[in-house]
């Protein structure tokens, strides 16, 4: 069986935290899983370290031809193949498609000129819609109302901070940022979402820096932040779980932390429920997965 998890622009909507989650569900129902994410190189594989480190139990193989590693694990006869951004992949017939949406990307406007890599009318090769959470209750609630039209289940996405660790992966709890001056760091698609999250542990004053998404930090940028961290008289450096494990092999003399994040799929029992189901009559009416020949 293949589920894919995807969406409809580039980037920015909680697809490795909802492959993450969906894993977890499905990995007690079969002995061989198997999840596929993209890495350009290896200095970018901060997403497949986060997975691997919440799945240890899991297989991630992760690589920039996610279409030649999807036919290499064929040959390994696996129960469930997972494919972290993997709508696109229309080939593949079968699948389980997991589309993840925004409701503050601007849905009428494809790259170049916005983030959409597909027109909104896409969502009817869908299984089933997953909103990320926005906290403007009157302009949400119309985007749902607007994912209605596509006739499929829709659930609800969010995130909440759960603690904080290191490079060694020490824990410490929320409360250590409160009245704390913050250096607040990110390289993700949309790092609002995480500096509002910051910003909700109660510090004293945040000093924000952000990078283009996937950012590979020399020890040249880990310098400056230092620089700015310690001129500043600044507390604590914060970032992002991707981007912590980025770090881990540059020489960081400051009290740095990665926000770790818990995520969940709301109403979350009846997601679950759905999800079962759904792959339990995937895998009564197609046993073995199946394909259409990529162009590899």
């Amino acid at each position: 069986m293949v589920v894919s998890i995807g969406n409809l622009e580039a980037g920015g909507t909680g697809k490795t935290p909802t492959t993450i989650k969906v894993a977890n569900i499905l990995k007690n129902f079969v002995s061989n899983v198997c999840i596929i994410n993209y890495e350009k190189n290896r200095k970018s594989a901060d997403e497949s370290i986060v997975i691997s480190e919440a799945l240890p139990e899991v297989q991630v193989l992760s690589g920039k031809n996610r279409k030649k590693i999807f036919y290499e694990v064929l040959g390994k006869s696996p129960e469930l193949v997972i494919i972290d951004d993997g709508f696109q992949y229309f080939e593949i017939p079968n699948k389980i498609n997991i589309v993840l949406v925004d409701p503050e990307t601007p849905i009428n406007l494809l790259i170049p000129s916005g983030r959409m890599r597909f027109p909104i009318t896409f969502l009817k090769y869908a299984d089933v819609i997953i909103v990320k959470k926005r906290h403007n209750n009157g302009d949400y609630s119309r985007f749902v109302n607007q994912m209605e039209k596509f006739h499929k289940p829709i659930f609800t996405l969010e995130y909440s901070p759960l603690c904080l660790k290191n490079v060694q992966g020490e824990k410490i709890p929320l409360s250590s940022v409160k009245n704390k001056k913050v250096l607040a760091f990110c390289g993700i698609a949309k790092p609002s979402d995480f500096i509002g999250m910051v910003k909700k542990l109660g510090p004293q004053k945040i000093y924000m820096a952000w990078y283009p998404d996937h950012f590979q930090y020399s020890e040249k940028d880990m310098k400056e932040l230092q620089s700015i961290f310690c001129h500043m008289n600044l507390d604590i450096a914060i970032t992002t779980e991707k981007d912590l494990v980025k770090l881990k092999n540059l020489k960081v003399t400051i009290p740095l932390y990665g926000l770790a994040i818990e995520t969940s799929i709301e109403p979350d029992q009846y997601f679950k429920q759905w999800l079962l189901e759904k792959f339990s009559d995937m895998q009564k009416k197609y046993p073995t997965i199946e394909t259409r020949k990529f162009m590899v």
